[in-house]
């Protein structure tokens, strides 16, 4: 049996939740979801904040239209990397291209989202920064 609409958005929002949840207390954590083929689907409001924009703004458009570096690209390419945790020196955001965010010193996390027959989804990308590290 395939998981709902419904029940898939209650299943990446309970995620969020428990993953924000288990973070370390002084730190900010910011999910996004992408379908299989990288689209952005869905960003936790404390990011979108940040970035200043609407979920529409980036909804159904290519992760990699919004970030930039060769390092994380080759992350989020690498199925080898599913479930592992990197630190990024710099995560850019471009959500223009007069408008840049710059996470600083950051851990980027990919985890798979399957349904219950082992399809794929969709990934979280977890970033995970030190709210004493700040923003460029």
């Amino acid at each position: 049996m395939t998981d709902t609409v419904i029940e898939k958005k209650e299943r990446i929002k309970n995620f969020s939740f428990q993953v924000i949840h288990d973070a370390p207390e002084n730190s900010n954590v910011f999910i996004v979801f992408l379908d299989p083929q990288f689209n952005i689907v869905w960003i936790e409001r404390p990011l979108l904040d940040l970035l200043g924009e609407t979920l529409s703004h980036f909804s159904g458009k290519q992760i990699f239209e919004f970030i930039t570096g060769e390092e994380i690209i080759a992350l989020l390419l690498g199925p080898e990397n599913i479930d592992d945790s990197f630190m990024i020196s710099e995560f850019l955001f471009c959500t223009s291209p007069y408008k840049r965010i710059v996470l600083r010193n950051c851990s980027l996390r990919i985890k798979l989202y399957q349904n219950d027959r082992g399809m794929i989804n969709g990934y979280f990308l977890i970033i995970s920064q030190s709210e004493s590290l700040g923003l460029n």
